[in-house]
């Protein structure tokens, strides 16, 4: 799965706008219609949907028109200036008028109109700000996230949970707390941040029409490892395979009292289809992983003879686990890195 930010994003849309000429607005309903699939709408009648004045509120005024044509009750919130309306976003606009889908613009005199709508609603639908946003959050944008937090049955924010720098995970101020996060092309980067857990809750990345040849051309090589990934790379077994047919690996693990790092690396490459796994560990503590592995082998570093033809023939090698910032973890991991010809 790749990962994007907000540059990514944004040198993406370009290049499909300018070199392949694909309509904004198109990809603006591709993006509404993948939202509009994790509504939930079987479950669901009420919903409110508060959008900002940029692109990532035309996917807001576009999925009230989707909801609407399903028959679901919706009301419509705008938080900004009209006149500042993104040109995709006026589109969608205008066609909410054209179909008599009342839209009301949030000033701090209309709040109450706000909270009693949210309260009645089973899903907030929040674009509000996109993957653009980089400025503290303050006045009404501000009061209106928190409305949302403190009175929502269920939020589900577009793109990216508004408040929420996409490239680094900064909250900027304040953040929508979302209970699912409709993102587009990529897992953003700012996703991964610890922090950042609380406020996207269920992510899911949808693709919205961009061909795979300009995803490709425009990929800034970071990637998730998705199930998907681990699939495709797990070797289906045939009756008559030897595990050294599966690869060697080699784990440089563990210390005295911290047995666990290394057993359950070890286990960790075992499990995930390695054929030949070997831990080697501290002379003290390899009678205990020894009773602990079933599938591993163990060796521990007064064996030169044998480490070094580890070293030599293994496919890749893992270090670290367990093993203590110390000099003697140095000595080894230079001459690991120093006799070793596969990935460490």
């Amino acid at each position: 799965m790749r990962i994007g930010t907000a540059d990514s994003t944004k040198i993406l849309d370009n290049a499909c706008v300018d070199e392949y000429k694909i309509p904004l607005i198109v990809m603006m309903e591709n993006a509404v219609l993948s939202a509009f699939k994790h509504m939930d709408i079987e479950e669901n009648q009420n919903y409110v949907v508060v959008s900002g004045v940029g692109n990532n509120g035309g996917d807001g005024l576009g999925l009230a028109r989707q909801l609407c044509a399903r028959g679901k009750n919706v009301e419509v919130f705008i938080v900004g200036n009209l006149e500042k309306l993104s040109e995709c976003s006026k589109i969608n606009y205008n066609i909410l008028k054209s179909f008599n889908i009342s839209t009301t613009v949030l000033e701090n005199e209309n709040m109450d109109e706000l909270k009693n709508s949210i309260k009645r609603s089973d899903i907030v639908v929040d674009c509000i700000f996109g993957t653009g946003l980089e400025r503290e959050i303050k006045g009404v944008f501000y009061d209106v996230i928190n409305l949302i937090n403190e009175n929502k049955n269920k939020t589900y924010s577009i793109d990216v949970p508004s408040g929420i720098n996409a490239t680094t995970g900064d909250i900027l101020g304040t953040c929508i707390k979302a209970d699912k996060t409709i993102s587009f092309e990529f897992y953003k980067r700012g996703f991964l941040k610890y922090e950042t857990k609380e406020f996207i809750g269920d992510v899911v990345v949808e693709h919205i029409g961009i061909p795979e040849h300009i995803l490709e051309k425009y990929d800034n090589k970071e990637y998730i490892t998705d199930i998907e990934i681990i699939k495709n790379n797990i070797r289906a077994k045939d009756k008559y395979s030897f595990k050294s047919d599966f690869g060697k690996v080699t784990i440089f693990a563990g210390a005295t009292g911290f047995t666990g790092a290394a057993y359950l690396s070890s286990e960790s490459a075992v499990k995930c289809g390695s054929g030949l796994v070997t831990v080697i560990c501290d002379k003290e503590i390899q009678p205990i992983l020894s009773c602990k592995l079933s599938e591993a082998m163990t060796a521990n570093y007064n064996e030169k003879e044998r480490i070094d033809k580890l070293i030599k023939s293994s496919n890749v090698i893992g270090f670290g686990c367990g093993m203590g910032n110390n000099k003697d973890t140095l000595e080894r991991l230079k001459y690991v890195l120093s006799n070793s010809r596969c990935p460490v």
